[in-house]
């Protein structure tokens, strides 16, 4: 789920043989399975025969459950290197703190 009501954004490349093409995109204020979902049986009504057999996204397990029940030809997820470090900087960064609370708090008299 997003954290905020801030828009997200979502965007789809499809490989060919010179680069990767944007093939769809859609915007959502809720990052949940049900509503990615829907996005995503949207874009595959325009296109039924369309059946990826990869996916790379942002390791938000929702987008992940949307697009293995929308498109089940997806053999196989990678996650994006980007928002894999993201998410251990972000981790690592929060033990830090709760662990580091307090330890430099000195009084001096």
């Amino acid at each position: 789920m997003a954290k905020d009501d801030s828009e997200t954004a979502k965007t789809f490349y499809s490989k060919t043989i010179l680069s990767f093409q944007v093939v769809a995109f859609f915007i959502t204020t809720s990052l949940t399975a049900d509503d990615i979902n829907e996005a995503l049986s949207k874009i595959k009504s325009w296109n039924p025969m369309v059946s990826p057999v990869y996916s790379m996204t942002d390791c938000d397990q929702g987008e992940i459950k949307a697009l293995k029940e929308v498109f089940p030809s997806i053999k196989e997820t990678f996650y994006c290197d980007f928002h894999v470090k993201q998410a251990w900087r972000r981790h690592i960064k929060s033990i830090l703190a709760d662990h580091t609370r307090g330890l430099f708090k000195f009084k001096f008299d």
